[in-house]
């Protein structure tokens, strides 16, 4: 008898070990590496990717990829240890590298030698409540090919653009208000094509960074490198802050420099 429930207790040791073999085999852990990666922007958007770099950091994979298709059009994204989509910033990237052109064409070269980059448009993001249909409508946009800006804002409208606008600094040898002026203009003209294209009404934020020539050259140069170091040029540059456009009442007023601000926010420098 006691050897019976010896047999019967290794028996149903031996069957609860291989059930978590079993489960442990159904169950495998996600690996997030760049074939991952590559594999579910294809899966979103209906077209091949490739993964550039890939990063952990704070238990998130950050990557940069690129269509295929278009190697120059690099972006962002971010995962979760267990393969979770943090963000996508590929419709964004779209979208910002039109309006970077849009916004130095305005500029023009009124500033000297200047680079302007816009740093967001849309994110997808489907951890955030609310916003998955409207995600995937995006998606299906481009899966379709039928991808426009116009119908990306339909879709999920924007108030806020956010430039940065390298300048290759020389002190003591502008006109401060012109430049303000300059800066001004471009904004109305950027609020005015929202408006009238797309029917919003957005305002502007920029960092404007003032750099001396050599490091100016230098991040025009490595900006769209994956590997450049750009914050530490960065550390060499003087920034402005500033919020010009349509004001919204939940934003506050503390960086809609007047003129005269602008002015001595420049003579600053000098010192």
């Amino acid at each position: 008898m006691k050897m019976l429930r010896k047999r019967i207790v290794l028996v149903s040791v031996l069957i609860m070990f291989l059930l978590c073999v079993c489960c442990g085999c159904t169950n495998e852990k996600t690996v997030v590496d760049e074939k991952y990666i590559e594999d579910e922007l294809q899966e979103r958007y209906g077209m091949e990717f490739v993964c550039d770099s890939l990063n952990y950091s704070q238990h998130m994979y950050k990557a940069i990829c690129h269509p295929v298709e278009d190697a120059s059009l690099q972006f962002s994204c971010m995962y979760g240890v267990d393969g979770s989509l943090g963000y996508d910033f590929y419709v964004g990237a779209i979208i910002a590298r039109e309006e970077s052109k849009s916004f130095s064409d305005y500029i023009g070269e009124g500033l000297g030698e200047s680079y302007v980059r816009c740093a967001n448009a849309l994110i997808i993001d489907e951890g955030v409540p609310g916003r998955i249909e409207s995600n995937v409508a995006i998606c299906d946009l481009i899966k379709e090919n039928s991808f426009t800006i116009q119908k990306a804002y339909e879709i999920d409208p924007i108030d806020r653009l956010f430039f940065y606008i390298y300048i290759d600094n020389q002190i003591g040898d502008r006109d401060y208000g012109e430049e303000y002026d300059i800066i001004e203009d471009a904004v109305e003209k950027m609020v005015s094509k929202y408006n009238e294209l797309y029917g919003l009404d957005i305002y502007i934020d920029m960092d404007i960074c003032f750099l001396d020539d050599k490091y100016y050259q230098q991040l025009v140069d490595e900006y769209d490198d994956v590997n450049a170091d750009l914050k530490e040029l960065l550390n060499h540059s003087t920034i402005i802050s500033m919020q010009m456009g349509k004001p919204k009442d939940y934003v506050t007023k503390d960086l809609w420099l007047s003129r005269e601000e602008y002015i001595c926010a420049r003579e600053a420098m000098e010192l």
